[in-house]
């Protein structure tokens, strides 16, 4: 996962959900759970490995936040890069 600014908490555990901000996917959604992190810094963005909730073999891009693993359950198959 690109782009989470190297300032934001992410830790291992973390589930990755649907913003609901593109108006197409509706918020909540699983995307996956955070599986490795190399951590990121003020001015570099964190790279993020999630392994994924669900089969993404068919999107071309999807938007999400970082929570908590206490907050979400996720089904998970193996790790991808995205």
């Amino acid at each position: 996962m690109r782009y989470v600014s190297g300032l934001e908490k992410v830790q291992l555990g973390d589930y990755i959900l649907t913003t609901g901000q593109d108006g197409i996917y509706p918020p909540g959604l699983t995307i996956g759970e955070v599986v490795q992190v190399k951590p990121g810094s003020g001015t570099q963005s964190h790279e993020i490995l999630i392994r994924p909730g669900a089969k993404f073999d068919q999107l071309e891009e999807v938007a999400g936040i970082a929570l908590s693993s206490a907050t979400a359950a996720c089904s998970t198959n193996r790790p991808c890069q995205t």
